[in-house]
């Protein structure tokens, strides 16, 4: 049987990837060819990962995903939630990040307010691009690194569960190569979406108990997604109390749960103008702490900062720049905007 092992530098994790799954390693290597690192070698890595008939290895800890209705989509997940919680020297904003006219722009916002398309955009006016969705933010010299995977648009032809993916990818040309400071932060806003979460969650087998904590909940809405499969969708008007009690049932039941993530809701602002408003950097960080990317390992306890704690160093990293609140509308009035406070 054919075998690929591939070697990968990301950020500060060395990683080698070894699988006879080809679609998962071509997969994997479209949206993270720009940290390949061919010179290194096994004994370097830090993060070893080796794919074999639906058994996932990760540095000896096995986990057979042979049951789940997806496994490459889902072991795809679990690699990606495993290299990205070893980052911790990093705030990973929720953000793309491109370099246009000497200023490097930090574009934050929730999924499917449009950051690709904007980052898109600019591309083709000739910015350098750094990322789509992910931007690492050093915790100690407040620089910008590039995060260069593939940008991913929606691909409204697919159906989901039978593709790897539901977007297209946009190949990149000539990313950015060196960490820089940014400059300029606009937090995209969006009044229409009222602040709602959309979960999909994957169940390994449907637990009764699971549902009825759930249903317990007020305000929650579960939709099933999926005849054969137990997929749901789950949504809810956004406040930290909920949050919490939803993740205390996740938790609860965390041993009847493939995986729960994050979807883009319904948006109705693209059809208006957008408009721009200077804020400081505080308000920017307040903005932009919910939406951060954070990834839980499946093989160790993993430990989130404490909010207040990210607010003030994050508000201290990037005092020195020009903030901004983008309402956001059609992607003409967007790109005004911005050509605006340059």
């Amino acid at each position: 049987m054919k075998k690929m092992q591939k070697f990968y530098h990301i950020l500060n994790q060395a990683i080698s990837l070894s699988s006879d799954n080809i679609i998962l390693c071509n997969e994997f290597h479209q949206d993270y060819a720009f940290f390949e690192s061919p010179d290194l070698r096994e004994r370097a890595c830090n993060i070893k990962i080796q794919v074999m008939n639906d058994l996932l290895t990760i540095n000896d800890n096995c986990i057979d995903i042979s049951s789940h209705p997806t496994p490459s989509h889902f072991i795809f997940q679990i690699i990606v939630s495993e290299i990205m919680s070893r980052l911790t020297g990093f705030y990973l904003l929720h953000a793309g990040v491109l370099q246009y006219r000497d200023h490097l722009i930090v574009l934050a916002g929730s999924p499917g307010i449009g950051k690709s398309t904007l980052v898109n955009a600019f591309v083709e006016k000739g910015s350098t691009f750094f990322s789509d969705d992910c931007a690492p933010l050093h915790k100690q010299t407040g620089l910008i690194y590039p995060f260069p995977r593939s940008m991913w648009m929606i691909d409204s032809s697919q159906e989901p569960l039978h593709v790897f993916r539901l977007k297209k990818s946009i190949p990149i040309v000539a990313p950015g190569k060196k960490p820089v400071k940014p400059t300029i932060i606009i937090c995209l806003t969006d009044d229409t979406a009222q602040d709602r979460i959309e979960l999909n969650l994957s169940l390994k087998i449907l637990s009764k108990s699971l549902m009825m904590d759930l249903q317990a909940l007020e305000g929650l809405v579960i939709n099933r997604r999926h005849d054969y499969y137990e997929e749901y969708r789950i949504s809810y008007q956004a406040s930290e109390s909920i949050h919490e009690r939803i993740q205390q049932v996740f938790q609860k039941h965390r041993q009847d749960l493939w995986h729960v993530y994050r979807v883009a809701p319904e948006r109705k602002c693209f059809h208006r103008p957008a408009t721009i408003t200077e804020v400081t950097a505080h308000q920017a960080a307040a903005h932009m702490i919910p939406e951060m990317k954070l990834f839980s390992s499946h093989l160790k306890q993993s430990s989130e900062e404490p909010k207040m704690i990210s607010l003030i160093h994050i508000s201290k990293l990037i005092q020195d720049v020009r903030c901004f609140f983008m309402s956001v509308g059609h992607l003409a009035s967007e790109i005004n905007c911005i050509e605006q406070i340059l």
